[in-house]
């Protein structure tokens, strides 16, 4: 990690942690920057070499629902991303790019088809490579030329199982994913659609189904699922959405221990 030499000011300022001297004033005198998970509370606190430093919540408004839905499944897995090398696939206007943003991540990937959708506060933050136009299937090393550390992401009308093979040569040995599962668009991938109501996942089973789908997906690039669950906040036509945390370079689970996890989150008594 580079030096850092400068005031703790300066450097909100200078990584898009605060929009004005003083918001981050105020964060600062008020507890809310924590470096290396202690606040500090001096606006010219010269920064000691390769510390971490964080935002205790959050400076601005969310820029979408995405903020909501990943900030308590974040928080609740205690994930590590302060100075850590990010990506977030099917970013649209950058709910869970922010929130990376918020939780001190050195530099973030952020990867859509769409053009000129992504919030300001989320394209103009100086940590923020911006790949628009990008479709995630066709992702290289030119696009992300150094191994990320944490995935997110929340893509629609494509399964996860089309992007995969991409994503793994990016990855850093023990790099953490989580992924949001739609149901609809995974059933959708496998032609097995039809037993939806008007684009809805109505059965416990047939979301289940889904995630089992998912099992060969992850095996395939050898990633271990760790945990599934389920979104607080539904999709905007109601559909249940999961989380899934994926971990790259251990082997150390099952199929039965992924579907079972699926069953628990799902409530399916299948």
């Amino acid at each position: 990690m580079r030096q850092r030499t400068h005031r703790l000011i300066d450097y909100l300022l200078d990584n898009g942690l605060a929009p004005d001297e003083r918001t981050a004033r105020g964060l600062i005198m008020r507890g809310d920057v924590l470096i290396d998970e202690r606040p500090q509370t001096s606006p010219a606190f010269p920064l000691p070499e390769d510390c971490n430093v964080r935002i205790r919540g959050r400076v601005d408004q969310p820029v979408s629902r995405g903020y909501d839905k990943l900030a308590p499944v974040a928080d609740g897995l205690s994930l590590e991303l302060a100075g850590k090398l990010a990506m977030d696939l099917g970013v649209s206007t950058g709910g869970f790019s922010q929130y990376l943003l918020d939780r001190g991540v050195a530099r973030l990937y952020a990867v859509d088809v769409a053009y000129g959708v992504v919030a300001d506060s989320v394209r103009n933050d100086r940590r923020v490579v911006l790949l628009e136009r990008t479709n995630a299937r066709e992702l290289s090393t030119e696009h992300v030329p150094e191994p990320v550390d944490i995935v997110v992401g929340d893509l629609s009308f494509i399964g996860w199982g089309a992007v995969m093979p991409a994503i793994k040569p990016l990855l850093a040995q023990d790099a953490k994913l989580l992924l949001l599962v739609k149901p609809q668009f995974e059933l959708a991938a496998r032609r097995l659609d039809d037993a939806l109501q008007d684009g809805i996942v109505a059965s416990a089973e047939l979301r289940l189904r889904a995630l089992e789908l998912l099992w060969d997906t992850w095996h395939n690039v050898s990633l271990c699922p760790g945990a599934v669950i389920p979104s607080a906040l539904k999709g905007q036509k109601g559909n249940q959405e999961y989380f899934v945390l994926l971990e790259n370079g251990t082997s150390m689970c099952t199929a039965e221990d992924y579907l079972e996890m699926a069953r628990m989150a799902t409530g399916s008594e299948r």
